[in-house]
């Protein structure tokens, strides 16, 4: 297997954020990368951008712990998430979805496959894919996978680490939380994004989160304030694209008709999905 790197990859140290659990960021694309250690083993959640920086995070999990690491997470099926799991010599875990899309990757995939330098045989499959959920035993404690449904792309997967006594419940929410930018956080909302799914999925994941540290895809962990925020403005931005489209309100002035909670080059995208699916009675593109 061929790996590639690029000069502006790099991952910072380890920070505890409850005990047992650690995250790191991995550049170029500011991705939290998680790991959770039990008494017998250990899981990575999410795996970097390319093989090379994969096997970089593999091998500095001994920095942390020496139980043996059993398996990778991926939270969903985007690059900077997903192609490092070909430099992890561990089972992988992701959405059942994953098994597709790695075999006929869709053109977003093959754009990134192509900006990373790889090529699709290259590309690793989770060998344990999950459909609604699953679970990843670590010895005294375990890590529950749970499809909350599709939000940010079709693959999303939470990952639980049950809390107990003074140990916290954490959340490894992908980029269905996002708290980047610091000064305005800012869901991204690509072209294999549902906006109407996403508000569902964040209404699922309210329903886990309790007094949790939820650890979004890009940013620093955050809380259920912080989730209903920005549950709110996904569901405002929704909202609002409903009633310009049922009100008639042509695609190309919604930007300006309408006060939007986010900025519209994040959700644009997402409007344009909602004026599609809301039957036409008057030109609306």
């Amino acid at each position: 297997m061929a790996t590639h790197t690029t000069p502006t990859e790099s991952e910072s140290a380890w920070r505890e954020v409850a005990a047992g659990v650690h995250l790191l960021t991995a550049e170029p694309d500011t991705v939290t990368i998680g790991l959770v250690v039990g008494s017998e083993a250990a899981v990575l959640i999410d795996t970097g951008s390319t093989p090379a920086q994969g096997a970089r995070l593999r091998a500095r999990v001994a920095e942390v712990t020496d139980v043996p690491l059993v398996a990778a997470v991926i939270t969903h099926g985007h690059r900077d998430h997903w192609f490092g799991l070909a430099g992890v010599d561990v089972p992988g875990y992701g959405h059942e979805s994953l098994v597709d899309l790695a075999a006929a990757p869709d053109p977003e995939l093959q754009t990134g496959l192509a900006r990373a330098g790889l090529t699709a045989a290259e590309l690793r499959a989770p060998e344990h894919p999950v459909s609604l959920a699953g679970v990843v035993a670590l010895g005294d404690r375990r890590v529950e996978l749970i499809f909350v449904g599709a939000g940010h792309s079709r693959s999303d997967l939470v990952a639980l680490v049950p809390g107990e006594g003074e140990r916290p419940t954490v959340i490894f929410a992908g980029d269905l939380v996002e708290s980047l930018p610091e000064e305005q956080p800012t869901p991204q909302i690509g072209p294999d994004a549902d906006l109407g799914s996403w508000v569902d999925a964040v209404g699922q994941l309210m329903g886990l989160a309790g007094d949790a540290i939820i650890v979004p895809g890009h940013g620093a962990p955050v809380d259920a304030r912080f989730l209903d925020t920005q549950g709110g403005d996904l569901a405002q931005t929704r909202f609002l694209a409903q009633q310009l489209a049922a009100d008639g309100v042509p695609l190309a002035e919604a930007e300006h008709r309408g006060e939007w909670p986010l900025p519209w080059a994040a959700i644009e995208p997402g409007v344009r999905q909602v004026y599609a699916g809301i039957p036409k009675r008057l030109p609306l593109i």
